[in-house]
């Protein structure tokens, strides 16, 4: 069972970080035309805003590869949970003003609608549920599974060796 939720664990990691990385890179890739969509607090200033929508592309971009390589993925998750839920609180307000479309979502890689898109945020949210829920060891750890590694053999490396 063990070895089960260590995959489970990883695949959930790539799979949120690969959204989060194409996401990123198509958010980069319009940087200017894609946050019609986005729904700021009247209460930032628009400078803060501007920054904000500037880095948004490249945080997504940095914690989809932390997620994927493995490094730190309580850590990953736990922000991507706070990510995801601006996204969702950002397409439910979308819905409410009547708009069924967001541009935003993919950047240059396209849009989808708003509908879809809640769906995605909810799967996202189901993976980062699964990272928290299989994901074995302390909160700041390291998975090295694209070396190769199983649970198995990391735990019997830290086992001392009897006499």
């Amino acid at each position: 069972m063990r070895i089960f939720k260590y995959w489970i664990a990883i695949i959930s990691a790539t799979w949120l970080g690969m959204v989060l990385i194409v996401a990123g890179v198509g958010k980069a890739m319009a940087q200017g035309n894609t946050y019609d969509s986005f729904i700021m607090p009247a209460f930032l200033s628009s400078g803060f805003t501007d920054v904000l929508l500037f880095t948004l592309p490249y945080f997504e971009i940095v914690l989809g590869l932390l997620l994927v390589v493995g490094l730190l993925p309580k850590v990953g998750a736990a922000i991507s949970a706070g990510l995801i839920l601006c996204f969702t609180l950002s397409n439910i307000y979308l819905l409410t003003q009547g708009i069924g479309y967001c541009n935003s979502c993919f950047g240059a890689l396209g849009g989808m609608s708003v509908l879809a898109a809640l769906t995605l945020d909810a799967i996202m949210a189901v993976l980062v549920a699964t990272i928290f829920s299989c994901q074995q060891g302390k909160y700041i750890n390291i998975i090295p599974w694209y070396l190769g590694r199983t649970v198995s053999q990391v735990s019997s490396a830290r086992q001392p060796v009897e006499a």
